[in-house]
């Protein structure tokens, strides 16, 4: 198991949205802490862990952390292949 150590928290809310197009059924996965606008690759290497296990994503990135959103019936094969990459949960 790789030495990534990144700290990465689920959320599992749900978000009601009012709109004639909507796209449901997202789970969202939050990097833990704040991030500095200096390190680079963190949403690269997550993202490369879940295109391995065939997962697609939808990924947000802001000012001081990044996001990965995923479909809620891949969230325990998400999560499980984050761990595998040596990614640590915390709720």
């Amino acid at each position: 198991m790789p030495a990534n150590n990144r700290l990465l928290k689920g959320r599992f809310s749900v978000i009601e949205v009012q709109s004639d197009r909507c796209d449901s059924g997202w789970s969202c996965i939050r990097i833990a802490g704040v991030l500095d606008l200096a390190l680079t690759g963190i949403l690269a290497e997550l993202s490369d862990s879940l295109v391995k296990a065939g997962i697609p994503i939808f990924a947000i990135s802001t000012y001081n952390t990044d996001y990965i959103l995923v479909k809620r019936d891949k969230l325990i094969s998400a999560i499980g292949a984050l761990k595998e990459s040596g990614d640590i949960f915390v709720r």
